[in-house]
């Protein structure tokens, strides 16, 4: 869909990784992310984009686009629903411990 290869690296514990690859250009190890990613992070696997099928998802995309917008309203009143469901919850000011 957007024509750009997907790198798969091996840990799964991205987000602890990108904070320590945050820390050691912090702490002046690496000069820069990209310089401690790239001697940092192993990669499992690179997907290269499939040209055959990228009009096939763009299409798809654009259907979810518009699947998402005409349910927007709905989104809305179940938010505003479950906000008054809460509140109704809540036990009576002169109730609450304080």
């Amino acid at each position: 869909m957007t024509g750009i290869p997907v790198v798969v690296p091996y840990t799964t514990e991205t987000t602890a990784l990108g904070a320590a690859l945050l820390a050691l250009v912090g702490l002046g190890v690496d000069a820069s992310l990209a310089e401690a990613s790239n001697r940092v992070v192993q990669v499992r696997e690179r997907i290269e984009p499939r040209t055959e099928t990228r009009e096939i998802y763009e299409n798809l995309y654009a259907l979810y686009r518009q699947t998402y917008a005409a349910m927007e309203p709905v989104f809305t009143e179940a938010a505003r629903r479950a906000q008054q469901s809460h509140v109704s919850d809540s036990p009576p000011e002169s109730k609450r411990s304080g």
